[in-house]
């Protein structure tokens, strides 16, 4: 391990990868959806929950936790994969280890395992034309809608969201995903009983109308991780980011693994970071009102050697350049270097030969 220090400037990322940004979900709002029966129905539980299920097949971001953990669709903790923790037992580094809790210490509760973003929003309308251009659901296009019967005959559906993300702190707004109604059209022209909706949320999601709404929040998520890495590349923060978990010396575990997009040869670096807090007041309890890093140089730079250190979302990462600082817990932790996917695969594959 080298101690003469680190170098300033991260090698550009190849062409292709894309790293999966860890992202916590405020509850999204929407107004009552009418029905042909002219009955309000309850369309924020079913967006709230098809989000987690578009955003867990998402190329752009990722959630760490189990969805059905949190039923009622508020902000959560984040945590890690199951797998992970048998990695950590391996590692010789549980959750009651007291190596862990040495980690911890003097690291703000709020500053340990946050997210990258954290992403809010609304549905604007849903607009859903019948027979006779008669349109239900919500929108500037709805007018008041009588007991029509519970199979209508469905030309097309729109829908219109939009999606903020947030630095879970601060509330800073880092980017901003907008699909207009006229972007998410979606021709159909067949019959669907809404009266099924009422039995239960998987109808709805049976149903093409589902197909609609995946199709915009998928459409948004894109567009809000377009504007994140615009704005943060013309500001010059970095496109992704993640916090130490442990130092163990030697080597550094950190928040993200194979399923945010790391492989095998990545090399990261690790700055640590001066958090400010209004009228210097309490850290958590105050208003959060940024950070900047204590030096332009970096106090470590790792690298993934083997597969074996690649988890799904945590990573044990060796120490190959070690700064003039010492690292410290809950430092920020960035790419550095990237393989080639090319490069990643065969690594992984000579080590799982070896």
């Amino acid at each position: 391990m080298g101690n003469e220090g680190c170098q300033k400037e991260p090698a550009p990322a190849p062409e292709g990868r894309v790293l999966k940004k860890t992202a916590d979900l405020s509850r999204l709002s929407s107004p009552k959806m009418i029905l042909p029966d002219g009955k309000p129905f309850d369309f924020e539980y079913l967006v709230n929950a098809q989000i987690y299920d578009v955003i867990g097949k998402h190329n752009k971001f990722i959630v760490p936790f189990t969805p059905a953990t949190n039923t009622s669709f508020e902000a959560a903790s984040l945590g890690i994969a199951d797998s992970d923790y048998d990695r950590l037992e391996d590692w010789q580094l549980d959750t009651r280890n007291r190596v862990m809790a040495a980690n911890q210490v003097g690291v703000p509760e709020c500053l340990k395992r946050g997210p990258q973003v954290e992403i809010g929003g609304a549905v604007e309308s849903f607009e859903i034309q019948g027979g006779g251009g008669l349109f239900f659901g919500f929108g500037p296009n709805v007018g008041g809608v009588t007991d029509i019967g519970g199979s209508i005959r469905v030309q097309f559906a729109q829908l219109a969201t939009t999606l903020v993300g947030y630095h879970p702190l601060s509330k800073v707004v880092s980017g901003t995903g907008r699909a207009r109604s006229t972007q998410t059209r979606v021709d159909l022209d067949l019959t669907i009983n809404f009266g099924l909706f009422r039995l239960g949320p998987q109808f709805f999601f049976q149903s093409p109308l589902a197909n609609v709404s995946r199709r915009a929040l998928d459409q948004t998520l894109v567009n809000l991780s377009n504007d994140m890495d615009q704005k943060a590349e013309a500001d010059g923060r970095p496109v992704w980011e993640t916090k130490v978990r442990n130092d163990l010396d030697t080597h550094v575990i950190v928040y993200g693994g194979r399923r945010h997009g790391l492989k095998v040869g990545d090399e990261m670096a690790v700055y640590n970071m001066e958090h400010y807090w209004e009228n210097d007041g309490t850290p958590c309890a105050a208003r959060y009102e940024g950070a900047l890093r204590k030096s332009d140089l970096p106090a470590a730079i790792l690298k993934i050697e083997t597969s074996s250190e690649l988890g799904d979302d945590i990573t044990r990462a060796r120490v190959i350049q070690q700064g003039k600082d010492q690292r410290e817990p809950g430092a920020q932790v960035v790419m550095w270097k990237m393989v080639e996917d090319d490069e990643g695969a065969d690594g992984e594959m000579a080590d799982q030969m070896n």
